[in-house]
């Protein structure tokens, strides 16, 4: 089996210090062909190529191995026929693709319909475009697909088709009004038989989600580490830190605070009025329509339960258990009077932005200014029960210290 595991990655962001595990998704595509060599078409489509090559572009490595396919670039980008001279690979620019006319499109160049390979990136209706495709009857193996990673699950969240739509304002931002989050393509990829694979939130220039067909997602398992099949939307979201370069922030709206959000009727009122505004400094009076609702809440984000702590005191819990996805963070000193805010899944305990919060009385600091953990996949046994008989003292010290005396 290949592996799609590229680097690790240590990111240390006010928010943390994150230890990320890096993959190339163009090893997938790769891995199903060698499984089911019958299915295999060698044929990927790459819609919003750029130059074809910059940006960690996941179709170049397959077009570079031999792959038919199709590269499609609104711009007219000369470097697309230098990166991409082979003649199997159909190059397409200055076309501007919509919901209406993608389906021809593809129809056009010959593309199959259970093709290998599929990246969609053209920094605004990419949602309306996927599900275009997919109602034309066109279900890729693989996709990839850029999101707006600054929209939470399970808020969806996507720009509609408008012919006025910009990319970019009048000074060259995104302001934070493009694409579609997480929650929307699920929930348009659901019904056609898709599952989540990865999210990159880590590599330069990428926000993007990778998903297979339903039939290939144990190998998608070998490829990604197999706790993909048990991890929700809300705990892939988390696997990585906050997106490096959050585009609301350039018209003053902190959208960092909504990742930790779970009043979601509030907080999706609070995304409307920050849309509102993006959408009007970018367009001015010819707003551009956008889909906002509440999709389904797959997490309980209620908090690790005293039955939790108490696997921590006795030793059940282990650091396999805690943290075979995301993060654990204890910020600050050591008070009395604290809580705990966290995530939590039937499957696997998974505490996520751990904190010490309610600072009433501060005695003395067990920890430093800031502690942090995340799973590393193999890491020895030795050093888990090390990092898990430190958590479990950690908790049980705070225990006695809130003790009624």
């Amino acid at each position: 089996m290949r592996f799609a595991l590229d680097s690790f990655k240590v990111l240390r962001l006010p928010t943390g210090v994150y230890f990320c595990k890096v993959y190339r998704p163009h090893i997938l595509a790769q891995a199903i062909n060698s499984s089911f060599p019958n299915l295999a078409t060698y044929y990927a489509v790459n819609i919003g190529a750029g130059d074809g090559k910059s940006c960690f572009d996941p179709v170049y490595p397959l077009f570079l191995s031999g792959y038919e396919g199709l590269a499609l670039e609104w711009e007219d980008n000369k470097e697309l026929f230098k990166n991409l001279p082979s003649p199997k690979v159909k190059k397409l620019t200055g076309v501007c693709v919509t919901p209406q006319n993608v389906a021809e499109i593809l129809n056009s160049a010959g593309c199959p319909k259970q093709c290998d390979f599929l990246k969609i990136d053209v920094d605004g209706y990419d949602g309306p475009v996927l599900k275009a495709i997919l109602e034309s009857g066109y279900q890729p193996k693989v996709m990839q697909i850029e999101i707006n990673p600054e929209i939470p699950p399970p808020i969806e969240f996507a720009v509609l088709y408008h012919p006025g739509y910009r990319c970019l304002d009048v000074k060259g931002r995104y302001g934070g009004f493009y694409g579609a989050s997480l929650s929307y393509v699920l929930s348009i990829t659901k019904g056609y038989g898709y599952k989540l694979a990865y999210i990159d939130f880590i590599t330069p220039y990428t926000h993007d989600v990778t998903l297979v067909k339903e039939e290939f997602i144990d190998v998608a398992a070998d490829v990604f580490g197999r706790d993909i099949k048990k991890m929700s939307a809300r705990e892939f979201y988390f696997s990585h830190p906050p997106f490096l370069y959050p585009h609301f922030r350039e018209y003053g709206i902190d959208s960092l605070a909504w990742r930790y959000r779970t009043d979601y009727e509030l907080l999706i009122g609070d995304i409307r009025n920050a849309c509102l505004s993006a959408n009007t400094r970018k367009h001015g009076d010819s707003s551009v329509p956008f889909h906002l609702a509440i999709g389904p809440d797959d997490v309980d984000a209620s908090g690790p339960s005293a039955a939790v702590l108490r696997g921590f005191e006795e030793g059940k819990v282990t650091l396999r258990d805690c943290f075979n996805v995301g993060s654990m963070r204890i910020k600050g000193t050591v008070i009395k009077g604290w809580s705990i805010k966290g995530i939590i899944s039937e499957r696997h305990i998974l505490l996520a932005e751990l904190r010490l919060l309610s600072a009433i009385t501060v005695r003395r600091p067990i920890l430093g200014s800031r502690f942090f953990i995340t799973e590393v996949r193999d890491v020895t046994v030795l050093i888990r029960q090390a990092v898990t008989l430190f958590l479990m003292s950690v908790f049980s010290r705070i225990r006695a210290m809130t003790r009624p005396s």
